[in-house]
């Protein structure tokens, strides 16, 4: 009797400890993993650096002609405007 009671509690403790092992494999697996999905998410990024950078650089561009090409655009229908006036009042 005392024999199988031993014989079942060290059955008992080899599979707990097989299923802690188990669990800390995959546990360690999962981690890997995680850190590898880091590693591709800041990749992407790091990829994604220069083309945000040129975007940025021709917004700034059109950013910087743009009064002088609203300016333009303007003097142009002030411009129009005037001679239209000017030809109504002349008829």
């Amino acid at each position: 009797m005392i024999e199988w009671l031993a014989i079942t509690l060290l059955v008992t403790m080899l599979v707990y400890a097989i299923a802690i092992y188990n669990r800390l494999v995959r546990d360690r697996q999962m981690t890997l993993a995680g850190w590898s999905d880091i590693g591709v998410q800041l990749k992407r990024r790091h990829d994604l650096i220069p083309k945000l950078i040129d975007a940025v650089r021709n917004l700034n561009t059109r950013i910087e002609s743009f009064p002088d090409l609203l300016l333009a655009r303007l003097s142009g229908f002030v411009q129009a405007d005037y001679f239209e006036f000017e030809e109504s009042l002349s008829d």
